[in-house]
């Protein structure tokens, strides 16, 4: 299981809220109170890892929160950036946390038919709400653990592992800080990511590539654009792997998710936890993609997802005599 795809993230994903003023009530809504809203949520303390295996984790119903209660506190874009458009959604108290500043933080589960997502908000000290982001996504990948981490100082990291051929696994760390503005801001990412001269591990290799578009795109020996058939033909499953040694630093960014069709031959990714937004067209045997939202959580800061790659030939299916 994994972040939709670590690691975070992104950028990641990273909003600022505004609390505004009151917002009217649907009529037989009870107004509610964000220290109300708290009580449910346990105490936890710092240093505290919320890992995709806590996303599986059942809860019990006591730990179970009103949706329409939690729209009442926080602004209706963060809603519908987070939560809108989720079939059967249901919400579930993790743990809060304060900090020195009398910040309250809390982690939320998210379930809905979308799937499963975790998520850190904070309320300022006179109970306003603060901003948030996504930590952690739960994912059916066996390859790869994801999960947010945070410290002593409420700085938040996400985390990647994957394990790659040969017992190596791979560590991506994305940095984020509490900004002057409010809302998350990413500082650093540290990764043990394999050397350019080092195979690309494939997570999507061996998934069905039926239909029209789905195959490889490459752009050199470790720059990669995989699609692969998605649920239905409207959607397509997509890895993105690329290094770019320009510079005194090599800077490198990878990528999982679906993909949805646009247009003909159009794709486009949005994260639904965060800002990032990924562009992909389809001309003939060649593909561009371009980064339309924030994608810092997955690569790093000096470069970009954008270029063009040539599609490679399909290998040839083995005939059993």
């Amino acid at each position: 299981m994994r972040v939709r795809s670590l690691v975070c993230l992104v950028a990641l994903l990273v909003m600022a809220g505004c609390g505004g003023g009151k917002k009217k009530l649907a009529p037989g809504e009870v107004p509610v109170t964000v220290e109300d809203f708290l009580k449910p949520f346990p105490q936890i303390k710092v240093p505290y890892i919320f890992s995709d295996s806590t996303l599986v984790r059942r809860s019990p119903d006591s730990l179970r929160l009103r949706v329409s209660s939690w729209k009442q506190l926080i602004p209706d874009s963060v809603y519908d950036e987070n939560f809108g458009g989720q079939t059967g959604l249901r919400l579930y108290a993790v743990g809060k946390i304060q900090d020195k500043e009398r910040r309250t933080y809390v982690l939320v589960k998210a379930i809905s038919g979308q799937g499963r997502t975790g998520y850190l908000f904070y309320f300022d000290k006179a109970n306003k709400f603060g901003g948030g982001m996504r930590l952690v996504e739960a994912d059916d990948d066996t390859h790869t653990r994801s999960y947010g981490k945070l410290d002593n100082r409420m700085n938040v990291a996400l985390v990647m592992e994957t394990r790659k051929p040969g017992g190596f696994t791979a560590v991506r760390e994305s940095i984020y800080g509490l900004s002057d503005e409010g809302g998350f801001a990413l500082v650093m990412t540290n990764s043990n990511e394999e050397s350019a001269d080092r195979k690309v591990y494939n997570p999507i290799d061996t998934l069905p590539r039926r239909f029209r578009l789905s195959g490889d795109y490459g752009a050199g020996k470790n720059n990669i654009v995989s699609l692969r058939d998605g649920v239905t033909p409207r959607e397509y499953r997509f890895f993105i792997h690329f290094i770019n040694e320009e510079g005194e630093t090599p800077c490198k960014g990878e990528l999982k998710g679906i993909a949805e069709v646009t247009g003909d031959n159009k794709l486009k990714y949005s994260d639904r936890g965060g800002p990032c937004g990924i562009e992909f067209h389809i001309d003939g045997n060649e593909l561009s993609i371009r980064e339309v939202g924030g994608c810092g959580a997955y690569r790093d800061v000096s470069c970009f997802f954008e270029g063009n790659y040539i599609k490679k030939k399909s290998p040839k299916s083995k005939k059993k005599k």
